[in-house]
C-alpha cells in the first residue's frame, strides 16, 4: 500500500485517487516528485487509515478536474478523513493543490492536516472544511501558507474543527476571504 514518487517523475492518475481505501495505505512524494490526479481521499471508508506525505521543495501533489472525462466525480476534490481516518502532511517546501477540501468529511471520520515549514504550500481554489460532519484539525505552522477561497469550521452539530496557526511554534499563513463555523 505504500507508493514513493520522486526525481521529477510525473505520475498522472484517472479518476479518484485513494490512500487508505478500506485498509492502510500511505504516499510520499518526494525530491521534487509530482502526482496529478482527478480527485482525491485519504482514509476513504470506516475503519481505514491513509496517510499522504507532499515533502521537499518541487514536490507537488496537485488534484486537477480534467474535461476531457466528465463524470459526476469530477470536482477535483481532496478528502482527508472521508469516512476513515486520514493524515496529510505538507512539509520542507512541499505543495498540494486542489478545487475544494474537506478534512474529516462524513460522520465517523477523524482529518488531519499539517503544513509546515517555510515555502510549504497548500492552495484549495474553493472551499476548504474542516470538519465538514466529522473531526478536522487543521495546523499552519513555520511560516508555511494555506490559501482557499473561504473556510468553513464544524459544518455539522455533530462534527469539530479545529483551526491551529503557530500551534506553539513559528505561526504560518492563512489566506481566505472568509471563515465561518457551525
Amino acid at each position: 500500500n505504500i507508493k514513493y514518487f520522486s526525481s521529477n517523475i510525473v505520475n498522472n492518475i484517472t479518476n479518484t485517487l485513494s490512500v487508505g481505501e478500506s485498509g492502510n495505505g500511505a504516499l510520499t512524494i518526494s525530491e521534487g516528485g509530482t502526482v496529478i490526479n482527478e480527485s482525491a481521499s485519504i482514509g476513504r471508508n470506516s475503519g481505514s487509515t491513509g496517510m499522504v506525505n507532499v515533502t521537499g521543495s518541487g514536490s507537488l501533489w496537485k488534484i486537477k478536474f480534467n474535461s476531457s472525462q466528465i463524470t459526476s466525480k469530477n470536482n477535483s476534490t481532496l478528502s482527508v478523513g472521508e469516512s476513515g481516518n486520514g493524515l496529510l502532511t505538507i512539509s520542507e517546501g512541499g505543495t498540494v493543490t486542489n478545487e475544494s477540501a474537506s478534512i474529516g468529511r462524513y460522520a465517523g471520520s477523524t482529518g488531519v492536516v499539517n503544513v509546515t515549514d517555510d515555502g510549504s504550500q497548500w492552495n484549495t481554489s474553493k472551499m476548504l472544511t474542516v470538519g465538514n460532519v466529522g473531526n478536522g484539525t487543521l495546523t499552519i505552522t513555520d511560516k508555511s501558507e494555506v490559501s482557499a477561497k473561504d473556510v468553513a469550521m464544524a459544518v455539522d452539530p455533530t462534527s469539530s474543527g479545529t483551526l491551529n496557526i503557530g500551534n506553539g511554534n513559528v505561526a504560518g499563513t492563512l489566506n481566505t476571504a472568509s471563515i465561518t463555523g457551525g
